[in-house]
């Protein structure tokens, strides 16, 4: 399946926010030697990051993916509605160096056994193992998404 680019101007059937050339100029500034396919790691990686929760509205109701958008603002400053964010393209870089790594963002958490007994079933797991994260997704990605507003925390007097 060949990549085709959402540039901000509402693309049909888009499947990506960044070219292959542009994830392979990536990778190579930071040296990260790239294991699998950069075509199926990009398209991979647009499927995860279009479940997230943008800021701002998509800029109409029909359009393949979530940007180009309206109302976004990164760091202070208004996102022109047909901007593509560079922030965006690093996220998905990020995210698909993570798939390429094996740790896929979208696929099941499985904590890490930290010792297990059989007679009588035992499993201990290691401290803080709900998941494994990647750092760098999470980082590019909190200039993105919405923030999660509205928790209160609730005490007795």
């Amino acid at each position: 399946m060949p990549l085709i680019v959402e540039d901000g101007s509402q693309v049909a059937n888009s499947n990506s926010y960044s070219t292959d050339a542009e994830f392979l100029t990536y990778i190579d500034e930071i040296g990260y030697k790239l294991e699998g396919d950069e075509i199926e790691l990009m398209i991979q990686s647009s499927r995860y990051i279009e479940t997230l929760s943008y800021n701002g509205n998509k800029y109409t109701k029909d359009q393949s993916m979530q940007f180009p958008r309206v109302n976004m603002s990164i760091d202070g400053f208004l996102i022109d509605v047909d901007e593509i964010p560079s922030e965006l393209k690093t996220l998905q870089f990020e995210v698909a160096i993570s798939i390429d790594k094996g740790i896929d963002p979208s696929g099941v958490l499985e904590r890490v056994v930290k010792s297990e007994k059989v007679d009588v079933l035992t499993t201990v797991y290691a401290d803080d193992s709900t998941h494994e994260t990647y750092q760098a997704i999470e980082q590019v990605a909190r200039k993105l998404i919405k923030s999660s507003v509205g928790y209160l925390n609730l005490s007795r007097a």
